[in-house]
């Protein structure tokens, strides 16, 4: 039940920073919610996945989540979404291209957020593991079964007294040792290990602080998103002769699409060179 309570917590924690990581996309850059939710989906579907102990690299969902991010920020940020169209061609190649581009769109912020989020989720995770081995341990000890001359053993312990009117009456300490010992010898044996799982479980939850706290770490995801975001813009001049010789000029949105004729011609981006 404990390790239910923290898995949830930490669940609840993955959800809040999903919640206002999709808030930044929508109230400051714009983006529509039907195009801003799919990386973010899709990241924290993973996040969550790893969290239920599930097979997912966190390393590379996060360099995923800024692959399909690049894209939307370039479209809706830094061009005119209005007069602009970002067919899947162009989404594709801007993709592929973001990891190679010189300066890195987003900075060192996607590598910073990816080990961040490595270590204090698989923090979470082996705190996970380690409370369901600890319980599921309790647990089997509660069906420990005693052979016939421990059974006898015991009721001796418990019952002799009573015997003779004695209700009140405890067993001598020595008595009960000598039981206890006869008895739970082969129990005695996990002792070492048990203590050596909770100093190791103590020494986890000491290193769950800071930089690899779970909590600090989803806090501070969506403004580190933003840092991320403010970069792209400040480089953008930078990069866009390498985006524009590999994948081309963005293609200004036909009439059919909503935009008039006459803007195709006069539009300049809002921080990169115009369309020819």
């Amino acid at each position: 039940a404990n390790t239910g309570l923290y898995q949830d917590q930490f669940l609840h924690m993955i959800g809040a920073a999903e919640n206002a990581t999709t808030k930044i996309f929508t109230d400051t850059y714009k983006i529509p919610l039907r195009d801003g939710m799919a990386p973010v989906d899709s990241l924290f579907l993973d996040l969550t996945a790893y969290i239920k102990r599930r097979d997912v690299s966190v390393h590379d969902s996060v360099v995923q989540f800024f692959d399909e991010l690049f894209p939307l920020i370039f479209h809706y940020t830094l061009n005119d979404p209005s007069v602009m169209d970002l067919d899947e061609d162009y989404t594709d190649c801007l993709m592929g291209i973001r990891q190679e581009l010189n300066p890195k769109p987003f900075g060192d912020i996607p590598a910073h957020i990816g080990h961040q989020l490595t270590k204090s989720l698989g923090a979470a995770r082996v705190f996970l593991e380690a409370m369901t081995l600890g319980i599921e341990t309790i647990n089997t000890t509660d069906y420990l079964s005693l052979d016939q001359s421990c059974t006898r053993a015991a009721t001796r312990l418990t019952y002799c007294s009573h015997c003779e009117g004695h209700i009140d009456l405890h067993p001598c300490k020595g008595l009960c040792l000598n039981v206890m010992r006869g008895c739970l010898a082969h129990v005695s044996q996990l002792d070492a290990s048990w203590k050596a799982f909770i100093d190791g479980l103590d020494q986890l939850t000491s290193n769950m602080k800071g930089w690899y706290d779970l909590e600090d770490a989803m806090t501070a995801f969506p403004s580190r998103v933003n840092e991320a975001i403010m970069h792209t813009m400040q480089t953008a001049h930078k990069f866009f002769p390498v985006v524009v010789k590999k994948c081309g000029h963005p293609k200004a949105s036909s009439p059919s699409h909503g935009a008039p004729s006459r803007r195709l011609h006069t539009h300049q981006s809002r921080l990169l060179p115009p369309v020819p």
